[in-house]
């Protein structure tokens, strides 16, 4: 709403310093979550898997 009164438009807003700056930490700081998920669950279904093979 700020942004609407400064008469800014979409683009000049989204390029903006502080903008792009906050947006860039919010994409950074997901990488982590969404890449630990698989792992976190890679890891037990393969030790898993190994401890089936190993009672054989």
């Amino acid at each position: 709403m700020l942004f609407s009164v400064a008469e800014r438009g979409l683009d000049d807003t989204l390029t903006s310093e502080m903008i792009a700056t906050d947006l860039v930490r919010s994409l950074v700081g997901s990488i982590g979550p969404v890449a630990s998920v698989p792992l976190t669950t890679a890891l037990p279904i393969v030790m898993a898997s190994r401890s089936r093979r190993d009672e054989r």
